[in-house]
Order: C-alpha cells, then structure tokens, then sequence
C-alpha cells in the first residue's frame, strides 16, 4: 500500500503489516499491471519462479482495519490464467469469465 501523503510504502502479508519503506518513491506505470516479473530497458527480466494467488489491488489507499478485513475474505474465481503457457508474454485466459479474484462480500 502506497500513500502519498505520507509517502510511506507498506507490505501486508495475511493482515499483518511485513515490510514499511519511509520516502517511497511510486514508479511510472504505463501499460497493463502485471506481476510475477520486470520491466527494464532490455525488456522483461526477474520472472518470479514460485506461485503467486490471492493478489488484491485497490485504487486508494487501504486502511489498517480494512486490511484485516480484507485478508480473511474468501475470494470467488472468475477466471484463470495458466502462465505456464504465455507465449510472446501472453497468458492465454483458461474460461469465458474475467480473470480476476474478487472477494466475497
């Protein structure tokens, strides 16, 4: 979570806070948000080898009490990626729905 008031970063991990970076700087984005790797000037490197689940990503800043909350949803599939198959940096997605996870409310 990035807050730009504070310029604080912090890292949740299962409603508890596991990492805190004090001036953070937020990077320039452009494209579609990705995980799992990163992009430098000769192009994708640092591929995460590993599994990767239950990513939320929000638009605003996610307070403490939230963050617990949030931690001990269950989330609802609505799609699938295998990234085992991306070819061309392209995940095919694996259903008809929206490959996203969202929690049950």
């Amino acid at each position: 979570m990035y807050d730009a008031e504070t310029g604080k970063a912090r890292l949740y991990v299962n409603s508890h806070e596991a990492g805190t970076a004090a001036y953070a700087t937020p990077a320039e984005a452009a494209g579609a948000f990705q995980i799992g790797r990163a992009l430098r000037a000769a192009g994708y490197e640092d591929q995460w080898h590993g599994d990767i689940g239950d990513v939320q990503v929000h638009d605003r800043v996610v307070v403490p009490d939230e963050v617990a909350e949030l931690a001990y949803r269950k989330p609802k599939l609505l799609g699938h990626w295998s990234l085992e198959n991306a070819t061309d940096g392209v995940s095919p997605e694996q259903s008809e729905s929206l490959s996203v996870l969202i929690p049950d409310s």
